[in-house]
């Protein structure tokens, strides 16, 4: 059988590792940092010998390949949290900001025809026939603050910001502003709910935000060539991409709430 002639082999190494540190100045105020890294090497290799594919004229006598991946993640998260009570008012604020980048690096290499089944590694290929390689890579930065007031533990309010930038946007409009706003009324806590036993929490919230989207891939600000359009053996390259430097971050209204959702209304009940 043609499956006793062939074998593809993938061999993945990854790194997952996160630390963090926390300063506590006082009992209203830290301050937190963190870092990750997702680190990938994987190598996959192949060979398909003469019986597997007699069909095709060229791998006639084996065909090997050897695909390589590298990618590597960082990321780090600083904050600044503040919380502070007032008799019946409480606070809550946090400012921060936090960083990623990411870069994927690939290459590939063919090879045929092979003086018997029992070489598979490329070097014995008679004929390296194809070869590529690529780089990607990029960056994304955020700034947020968050505060949250709440009044007789019942009482709620909620405003948040965040400008976010990334690499796979235009340099004219490479970064967007993200603001949302929140409000909360914990029913269950008002004395005239006393009587009402069969309900042991009732909160009422709704929300408003705007929110963005920069899955757009790595590169479509910018101006772009390629170098495949040789001539009779001179090189030569070619446009394949206009650039676009307004490109920006795509804004949507955002309803942020969920369950029980009308309109913009939250309602969160639980019955004993």
């Amino acid at each position: 059988m043609s499956i006793n002639y062939g074998n593809f082999k993938a061999l993945s190494y990854r790194t997952l590792a996160n630390v963090y540190g926390q300063v506590t100045f006082n009992k209203n105020l830290r301050f937190r940092t963190e870092f990750g890294s997702d680190i990938l090497n994987q190598n996959e290799e192949g060979y398909f010998g003469s019986q597997t594919v007699r069909n095709q004229t060229r791998a006639a006598r084996g065909i090997g390949s050897n695909f390589g991946t590298y990618v590597t993640n960082y990321n780090t998260n600083n904050y600044l949290v503040y919380n502070q009570g007032f008799g019946s008012h409480t606070i809550d604020a946090t400012l921060g900001m936090g960083y990623q980048q990411s870069q994927t690096l690939t290459n590939y290499i063919e090879g045929f025809g092979f003086a018997s089944d029992s070489y598979k590694k490329l070097a014995s290929a008679a004929t390296k026939s194809d070869g590529s390689s690529t780089e990607t890579n990029y960056r994304f930065v955020s700034y947020f603050a968050r505060a949250n007031y709440k009044f007789k533990d019942r009482y709620l309010l909620g405003v948040s910001a965040r400008i976010d930038g990334s690499s796979r946007f235009g340099t004219n409009s490479r970064y967007g502003q993200f603001p949302a706003i929140s409000a909360g009324w914990v029913v269950s806590e008002e004395g005239f709910m006393d009587k009402m036993t069969f309900l042991s929490f009732l909160k009422l919230r709704a929300s408003y935000g705007i929110t963005g989207n920069a899955e757009i891939g790595n590169f479509p600000q910018l101006g772009l060539a390629q170098g495949d359009a040789g001539y009779v053996g001179v090189p030569g390259q070619r446009p394949s991409q206009l650039a676009n430097p307004d490109l920006e971050m795509g804004r949507q209204q955002l309803n942020q709430t969920s369950d029980l959702t009308l309109g913009y209304l939250k309602i969160v009940l639980m019955v004993r």
